[in-house]
This record gives structure tokens, C-alpha cells and sequence, in this order.
């Protein structure tokens, strides 16, 4: 997540095996890689970015959490922010020193329309990535499907 360049890559498992999200949140679209078959498709990203940690200086403690997998104790975190149109809440849980998460969510109503996402940390670096860390594939540069919107 660079929240300063609006920008954000994951991995994720899946079905159809290991995948890499890209988000580029100032170009409105984000690629979803497919490492195996080297497939890209590319669609249009919809509503605001919320930088995965932005929200914590609002936050109120809630107690202890889980990690993920169920075996650590953390503290955890939640901010609720309500619009006329647009309910938000987000979630994390971190170590009991504040410094590496176990996972974090977003979830909420723009609308009517619900919406989640949520990430369990496998590993965590504190500060900016690389620039290399957002470039593109090149299948998702030269063979990308045609934008869904």
C-alpha cells in the first residue's frame, strides 16, 4: 500500500489459484494477475481509496482480537464514520505493541450498495514500498482484457 501515491498491490489465494491485485486509485482502474497462467484482466475501480491505515487516528480500542489463524492476542481497533449516503467501519487487530497487524477490514454501505475487503498480514514492512512494487506485469501492459466497468 503506498497511500501517498494512491496506489495498492496484494496477493491473494483463490480458487483459481495465487493472485496479484494492483490498484492505481489516480488512473481509476486495477489489474487482477493470475502468476500461473500469466492472465490480466483490468477493470475500473470504483468509490474512494482509504489507505489501509488511514483511519486509526480516529480509532477507539475495542478489547482484545485474534490473529487470524487464532493463535495471538492483539489489541483491536474500530472506527465507525456514517454520511448521508456512505456508512463505513473499519477493523483492525494488532500486536499487543502497536507495530505489526494480524489483519484489518472495511466494510460498509454506499447507497445501498454493500461492500467489503478485509487483509490478514502474513508478513508486515513498516514505511513506503518501491516504485518496482507497482509495476505492472507485462501481460497486464500488452494483453490486458478490455476494461469492465
Amino acid at each position: 500500500m503506498d497511500a501517498v501515491g494512491h496506489q495498492e498491490r496484494f496477493n491473494a489465494q483463490s480458487k483459481r489459484g495465487l493472485l496479484d491485485f494492483f490498484r492505481f486509485w489516480n488512473t481509476s482502474l486495477s489489474y487482477e494477475y493470475q502468476p500461473k497462467s500469466g492472465a490480466c484482466q483490468k477493470n475500473t475501480v470504483h468509490g474512494k481509496f482509504y489507505p489501509v491505515f488511514g483511519w486509526l487516528q480516529f480509532a477507539k480500542t475495542t478489547g482484545t482480537c485474534k490473529s487470524y489463524n487464532g493463535k495471538l492476542t492483539g489489541q483491536g481497533w474500530q472506527w465507525v464514520t456514517k454520511t448521508r449516503e456512505l456508512e463505513l467501519q473499519f477493523n483492525l487487530c494488532v500486536d499487543t505493541t502497536g507495530k505489526v497487524p494480524y489483519w484489518t477490514e472495511m466494510k460498509g454501505n454506499d447507497k445501498g450498495n454493500e461492500f467489503q475487503r478485509g487483509a490478514v498480514f502474513n508478513s508486515y514492512t513498516a514505511g513506503a514500498p518501491a516504485p518496482s512494487f507497482f509495476v505492472l506485469p507485462s501481460s497486464c501492459n500488452k494483453d490486458a482484457d478490455e476494461v469492465d466497468a
